[in-house]
């Protein structure tokens, strides 16, 4: 059963379903964005539902919650009223967590802090396995506060997004992810979702200066998460610092990959890509199955194919491309089993054919 709750109408909803909120398995929360938070959350937070698994808060146009969860056990849930955050600024995040096995949070533009986080992430160390954090609060007076590293044990894939890099470096400061598996990092300014607020659109909040929207140092903090496997990278750009600096951290990062997602971000990407495929040893590279690259360098995609026939590596089981890289795929027979043209059906490609 699910319960939908708009900023108007809210007073009567808990009269209304008070009586039913044992067999609620999500709740799904709308408001405006002038209306109060208050009305709304009151009609769940003091609700007891052992059965809720999905809870989604959205205020429109503004940010998004989205919480994914197991009830505890009755021995496990706590049955006395506890707020455990009462001065958090994100009242949504407030609502007894400690009743719940958290499995997955989505925190978009939300405007959190690190010691914001840091309690959530204490809750929910030994169960969250997904985890997606987009942030452009700048609070410099916690640029310097020192908070404990979690280590969430359960945690397989991240999700991180940015306007400015360095407000996202002080939260990946703070976790150690030792099962981490799926990796993504997306600049939301440059490359936004559809649920991105205009705001955040670097076409109208222009940020100041090429230097605050390059993610070097960003990088260099998710070289110490050595399990990743699978790594996403959207709309990346890194301005100002040259190819030789950024292939430490890529060249850490690119090897013993499955897959990997170069979209609309700069040449220097790909650049690197050939650079770690040059001078790291093949059976490091061997593993890379799923390629997914935009470019307008066509040359030094057919660049980097060329290479991985040259040193031996296997053809890759499949290579995504955008429609103007599609326009030379008869290259790409022996390169590849299948490829994608972006935003259209996956097709084979016939080995036997000339294309």
């Amino acid at each position: 059963m699910y319960l939908w709750i708009w900023s108007s109408g809210v007073a009567k909803s808990r009269k209304q379903y008070v009586v039913i909120r044992n067999r609620f398995h999500a709740v799904h929360v709308l408001v405006d964005k002038l209306a109060s938070l208050t009305s709304p959350l009151d009609v769940v937070s003091s609700f007891r539902m052992p059965l809720l698994e999905h809870f989604d808060l959205a205020v429109r146009r503004v940010q998004r919650c989205t919480i994914l969860m197991k009830a505890q056990t009755e021995r496990q849930w706590i049955t006395a009223p506890h707020l455990p955050f009462t001065e958090s600024p994100t009242p949504y995040l407030d609502w007894s967590l400690n009743r719940y096995m958290l499995t997955t949070m989505s925190l978009k533009y939300l405007g959190l802090t690190p010691s914001t986080l840091l309690p959530i992430l204490i809750i929910t160390q030994h169960s969250l396995a997904h985890l997606e954090l987009y942030n452009d609060d700048c609070d410099r007076n916690e640029d310097y506060l020192a908070l404990p590293c979690v280590t969430l044990s359960s945690l397989v894939s991240l999700s991180i997004g940015y306007r400015r890099p360095r407000t996202i470096i002080r939260f990946v400061r703070m976790l150690d992810l030792p099962q981490l598996q799926y990796l993504s990092v997306r600049d939301f300014g440059r490359c936004p979702e559809t649920t991105t607020p205009v705001k955040m659109l670097d076409s109208h909040n222009r940020c100041e200066g090429r230097g605050v929207k390059d993610p070097f140092k960003l990088l260099s903090e998710l070289c110490p998460f050595t399990s990743v496997i699978h790594f996403k990278l959207y709309g990346v750009a890194c301005a100002t610092t040259s190819l030789r600096v950024l292939l430490a951290p890529l060249q850490h990062i690119f090897s013993d990959l499955k897959s990997l997602s170069i979209v609309l971000c700069d040449v220097k990407f790909v650049e690197a890509l050939i650079e770690t495929t040059l001078i790291t040893p093949p059976e490091r590279m061997d593993s890379m199955l799923d390629l997914t690259i935009t470019s307008g360098e066509y040359p030094h995609v057919l660049q980097y194919l060329a290479l991985r026939a040259a040193r031996g590596l296997p053809p890759l089981k499949l290579l995504s491309v955008n429609p103007r890289i599609a326009l030379l795929r008869h290259f790409y027979s022996e390169y590849a089993y299948s490829f994608r043209v972006m935003n259209r059906k996956r097709r084979n490609i016939p080995q036997d054919m000339c294309w």
